[in-house]
C-alpha cells in the first residue's frame, strides 16, 4: 500500500476537521498529522486504518491511485 497524503488532506478538509481534531481522533499529535500531509513521513498501516475509521472512509481511500489500480488488476 502506498499512503496518499493528498487524499488525507482532501478528505479531512471535506469532513470539516482540523489537523488537531483528526489527531485527537486517532491518538496522534497535530504535528504527526501535519507531517503525514506534508509528505515528511507516512503513518503505519494500523494508523492508516485508524485514520480511515475516524474519517468514515474505506482504507483504500487513503492510498494512491496507482496502488488502488494495482490492487484492482
Amino acid at each position: 500500500m502506498i499512503f496518499d497524503p493528498d487524499a488525507l488532506r482532501r478528505i479531512r478538509r471535506a469532513k470539516g476537521l482540523s489537523q488537531s481534531a483528526l489527531g485527537e481522533r486517532v491518538g496522534r499529535s497535530v504535528a504527526a498529522v501535519s507531517r503525514w500531509e506534508s509528505q515528511v513521513n507516512a503513518p503505519d498501516l494500523s494508523v492508516i486504518d485508524s485514520l480511515a475509521t475516524a474519517l468514515g472512509v474505506d482504507f483504500m481511500e487513503l492510498t494512491t491511485r496507482s496502488s488502488r489500480q494495482a490492487v484492482a488488476a
